[in-house]
């Protein structure tokens, strides 16, 4: 049986958004509590101001598969206490010796069966790694973004022609579906909104942040598995919701376009 630890973080800054989120987990729970292949624990990382916000949801520990903790944002920037979180999660995940660590963002709603999807198509690349010699892959889901650019689906996808990475972001709602070809692709970045990491992959890193450089821990993160010849891959027949209501506002497509190659 491959035992999973389901991470997310989140505060009262989502509280539009974070009932049907732990709706949405219960559910998951449900799933998987006799699933015969798959034990699946889930930590809820909190990281209010209000040191209280999060005591409103202790019932869900009444659920062994469920533990709460809340980390103390005061005096730091969100990017040092959202990687605290992160970190504090890889580290539980490496010292239980869990299977697979799964980060999934507070406001993104996968199908429920999202885990098995992803893990079983991990399981085929990493096999196919194996034999090739190669190192094993992170498994991602596309995205479908309810506010602001429409999609996010392959964010930074590598040019078959030159192996470069570059950046690609969908202009229109069409230009998204296009992107959409139930295939799984090699992807530079897919941040951590929704990704499957294995344990041969989770001590060989730290979420991480720089003091003299900007970014959250998304950007080192896809940087040092790059450097370390990790493949990153997004599947894009999972698609998942993301209630982000911080995007709600449209850019100036036509602004976007001067600066970003399309």
């Amino acid at each position: 049986m491959k035992k999973i630890l389901l991470f997310t973080t989140f505060s009262s800054h989502k509280d539009y958004i974070i009932r049907e989120f732990i709706l949405q987990l219960q559910t998951m729970s449900w799933y998987y509590s006799d699933h015969p292949d798959y034990h699946v624990d889930f930590l809820l990382m909190e990281n209010s101001a209000d040191a209280e916000y999060h005591k409103q949801f202790t019932y869900l520990t009444k659920d062994p598969n469920f533990q709460i903790k809340h980390i103390n944002p005061a005096g730091r920037e969100i990017k040092y206490y959202l990687t605290e979180c992160q970190e504090y999660a890889r580290q539980l995940s490496e010292n239980e010796n869990y299977d697979y660590l799964f980060s999934l963002e507070c406001d993104i709603f996968p199908p429920i069966n999202v885990i098995e999807l992803l893990e079983q198509q991990s399981a085929i690349i990493n096999q196919q790694s194996t034999i090739n010699n190669q190192q094993p892959t992170i498994t991602g889901a596309g995205y479908w973004i309810s506010f602001g650019y429409g999609s996010h689906f392959l964010w930074e996808i590598v040019d078959k022609v030159t192996d470069q990475y570059h950046r690609t972001y969908c202009k229109t709602i069409l230009s998204a579906f296009l992107k959409i070809d139930g295939q799984t692709h090699p992807a530079y970045g897919i941040g951590i909104g929704c990704i499957l990491i294995s344990k041969d992959i989770i001590s060989s890193f730290r979420f991480r942040v720089s003091e003299i450089s900007t970014g959250p821990s998304d950007k080192f993160f896809n940087r040092d598995m790059y450097l370390q010849n990790i493949q990153i891959l997004i599947d894009t027949s999972i698609l998942c919701h993301h209630e982000n209501m911080d995007w709600k506002v449209l850019p100036d497509y036509n602004e976007l376009t001067n600066k970003i190659d399309l």
